[in-house]
C-alpha cells in the first residue's frame, strides 16, 4: 500500500536520550509504500520511504528510527532499532531526495 505522508519524525540511536525531531520535506513529496511478505523466516515487512527535502539536515548521517504519520496524522508507524537503524540515500541535484528501504521480521514493527 502507497500512502503520502503527512509528518516524518527522525531519531538519532546514535545519541543516548535522543528525542524524535520532525524532518523537513516538501510538502506532498514524501511517500511510504508498506509491503508484507512471507519467506521461511517468518513474516516480512518492508518500508520504501522516499521525500523531497529543503536542505541536508546532518542528522541522515546517523542511524535512525524513524516514525511516519498519514491520513491526517490519523494513523502513524514506526520503524528502525539500534540493531537494525534506517539509513537514508540522499541524491543531490536540481532538488535534495532522499529514499530509505527497510526491512524486517514484522514482529519488530509498530503500527
Amino acid at each position: 500500500m502507497i500512502k503520502i505522508i503527512d509528518q516524518v519524525f527522525i531519531r538519532s540511536l546514535d545519541v543516548r536520550n535522543a528525542e524524535f525531531v520532525p524532518l523537513a520535506f516538501v510538502p506532498a513529496s514524501a511517500v511510504a509504500e508498506i509491503t508484507r511478505s512471507n519467506d521461511d523466516g517468518g513474516d516480512i515487512c518492508t518500508v520504501s520511504l522516499s521525500a523531497v527535502v529543503p536542505f541536508r539536515p546532518v542528522i541522515l548521517r546517523d542511524n535512525l528510527a524513524v516514525r511516519i504519520f498519514w491520513d491526517s496524522r490519523r494513523r502513524s508507524f514506526d520503524f528502525g532499532t539500534v540493531d537494525l537503524p534506517v539509513r537514508f540515500d540522499v541524491s543531490e541535484g536540481d532538488k535534495i531526495e532522499i529514499s530509505a528501504k527497510y526491512k524486517c521480521p514484522e514482529s519488530l514493527m509498530s503500527f
